[in-house]
């Protein structure tokens, strides 16, 4: 059966339940909401849903969501998406790549990131902490052979 979420509320005890009107009956029912292990979220009202029930339409078990109609971003088998429709960022998984699009910022916290590959940046790059190249750290390195006025430093030693 397929619904459409009027509303999200929460339990005394953190559970999710969803107000649904279901498509065909025209009636509002309160309908737990079924997540996959590890996935939390909470949908927005209007989001589009499945009614898992019990071939009783009074008998109403969970609610799946359904593709998000805001976002066509999944174009072939195998494709993931993790969308906010409150803010429109998303996580595109597809065969070609990993896609994070943010309209604010993306935080990563970390001991250590390691990236393994080319890395372009489009834009300032700003660091609290050391940067080090090839061995070299960029505030402490030296310059040898200089000399005073309008000339340039030769390589770093």
């Amino acid at each position: 059966m397929h619904g459409v979420v009027n509303a999200v509320n929460k339990d005394d005890d953190g559970n999710l339940f969803q107000q649904v009107q279901a498509e065909h009956y025209g009636n509002e029912s309160t309908v737990a909401v079924l997540q996959p292990f590890g996935i939390e979220s909470i949908p927005v009202s209007d989001s589009h849903v499945y009614i898992l029930t019990n071939n009783d339409q009074a008998n109403k078990v969970g609610i799946l969501g359904s593709p998000e109609k805001r976002l066509k971003k999944v174009e072939v088998a195998g494709d993931i998406c993790l969308y906010n429709p409150a803010t429109g960022d998303y996580v595109l998984v597809k065969s070609t790549g990993i896609e994070v699009v943010s309209k604010t910022k993306v935080t990563v916290t970390a001991p250590t990131v390691a990236i393994v590959g080319n890395l372009t940046v489009s834009g300032t790059i700003t660091a609290v902490g050391q940067i080090t190249g090839a061995g070299i750290n960029l505030t402490t390195h030296r310059h040898g052979n200089v000399q005073n006025g309008g000339g340039t430093t030769g390589s770093s030693i």
